[in-house]
């Protein structure tokens, strides 16, 4: 094999490696993965990024027949700690006022999470008061 020969090849290897990460990203661009419904207490929530804002929150799940208030605070149960982001800015005001309060949120997982948008793979999109405050 000549060296012209050698580095067509390396440069086909090269362009079906490219490719086939990009088709890898197209798809998993897309919160397509799974939809689901989390409930707990929302503790935090924040808005972040410079040119791409997301808002990223923290959500204290709760546990069977127990309440979740005060722990969350304490953090005694960082294990059942869940995190979510959402891209969405008509969202960011109901996330907001739901810090504190038991809540019910509405999420899409992404396949494969474009660390440009956000900083978890579960995107809220909806976000709902249960507790009655």
């Amino acid at each position: 094999m000549t060296d012209v020969q050698k580095g067509a090849t390396g440069l086909l290897v090269a362009a079906i490696f490219i490719l086939a990460l990009s088709l890898k990203g197209c798809v998993g661009f897309v919160p397509n993965y799974s939809d689901g419904i989390r409930e707990g207490e929302l503790i935090k929530f924040s808005i972040k990024g410079f040119s791409n804002k997301s808002g990223e929150g923290q959500l204290q799940l709760s546990q069977f027949g127990l309440s979740t208030k005060s722990k969350a605070s304490n953090n005694n149960n960082a294990g059942n700690l869940w995190e979510f982001s959402t891209t969405d800015p008509a969202t960011y005001d109901a996330f907001n006022a739901a810090v504190g309060h038991k809540v019910r949120i509405t999420y899409r997982q992404w396949f494969w999470t474009p660390t440009w948008r956000q900083d978890t793979e579960y995107n809220g999109i909806k976000v709902e008061i249960i507790d009655g405050k």
